[in-house]
């Protein structure tokens, strides 16, 4: 049985920042919503391509990183890019 392993640990130092996360599988959005904000950073969710569009829009200006499913409802993700 492992005693401890890198998740336990923490030798990584807080970060900050605002990621966007576009991703129609909530328990994959889950996953990374808990996961980077174990880092730090503060986390905006998007459920479609539709809602992606907006909360960038209206938080483009606080927004450090986007993570975009390539295939989701409503809008694909290249097409998110090209905005």
């Amino acid at each position: 049985m492992l005693k401890s392993c890198w998740c336990t640990r923490r030798p990584w130092s807080r970060r900050t920042g605002t990621i966007l996360i576009a991703e129609d599988d909530r328990d994959t959005m889950l996953f990374m919503k808990s996961l980077f904000e174990e880092f730090g950073y503060s986390v905006i969710q998007a459920f479609d391509g539709e809602d992606a569009v907006e909360k960038f829009s209206n938080n483009k200006d606080s927004i450090n990183l986007l993570i975009l499913d390539m295939i989701m409802p409503k809008k694909m993700a290249r097409l998110l890019m090209s905005r």
